[in-house]
């Protein structure tokens, strides 16, 4: 399948590069307890509005792999928005593939995030709290192949 990462221009890698954590240790503990109550906070607010359709995967899965979107084979209930949340062995079936769009590294989102927001090397606050984590494809590799 391979990999479609975006190639990132000049002044985008130096606002990645110049971006350093704004956070002490203190700051990222408290952050780090707070986060489940801050996400409980994200869902009472937004409800299940938050997974609108986004009409994106049929566009992009199309041209990324066209023969895929002829015939639709796929379990909806093994379908996942958060890559965090997947168990590989526990979900994928023995040559199952994995669609990652969102949260890549060098997302357009990740670029978005303005200085004072990076917690770590590709983590991210949100300013009510929550966090986004930006996977490179190494990453989602080693999180779905055992």
């Amino acid at each position: 399948m391979g990999h479609y990462a975006r190639i990132l221009t000049d002044d985008e890698l130096a606002k990645l590069s110049s971006d350093k954590s704004a956070f002490n240790d203190f700051q990222k503990r408290k952050l780090e307890s707070e986060l489940q109550k801050n996400w409980d906070k994200f869902y009472l607010r937004n409800k299940t509005l938050f997974f609108k359709d986004r009409h994106w995967t049929r566009e992009e899965f199309s041209k990324i792999l066209p023969e895929a979107c002829e015939k639709v084979l796929y379990c909806r209930l093994r379908c996942v928005y958060l890559i965090s949340l997947i168990l590989g062995e526990k979900v994928l079936k023995a040559g199952a593939v994995v669609f990652v769009r969102d949260y890549g590294l060098f997302d357009h989102a990740q670029l978005r995030f303005g200085r004072g927001k990076k917690m770590e090397e590709n983590l991210y606050v949100r300013q009510d709290g929550t966090f986004a984590y930006f996977f490179s494809e190494g990453q989602c590799a080693s999180m779905t192949l055992h």
